[in-house]
């Protein structure tokens, strides 16, 4: 995503897309992928540690974790919404690429 987002700025035509630097920036920390990493992240918790990082992470992206004491469900929808946004945003980035405005 940041690299796309950049390319887009920049209003560069898809084929810059490939490029044989690494940009300065590919790594850095995208909100608007949090809730990807997020619901991986809880898939795999196995450790007390994981969850508490998780349950950080979710406070924030701005949900209540007070709520996570009546059950799961409310913090997956949650999670979940951001992955179908996180989608979203990844799609629409590729897509004004690869049309060129």
């Amino acid at each position: 995503m940041n690299i796309l987002e950049g390319l887009n700025a920049q209003d560069e035509a898809n084929d810059t897309f490939a490029s044989a630097r690494e940009p300065v920036d590919w790594s850095d920390r995208n909100e608007s992928m949090a809730s990807l990493f997020l619901n991986n992240d809880l898939r795999i918790a196995d450790a007390h540690e994981d969850v508490d990082r998780c349950l950080a992470t979710l406070q924030e992206l701005g949900f209540d974790t007070v709520n996570v004491h009546a059950g799961y469900g409310r913090a997956l929808d949650f999670i979940l919404d951001g992955v179908i946004n996180a989608l979203g945003v990844m799609a629409s980035a590729i897509e004004k690429l690869f049309r060129g405005s």
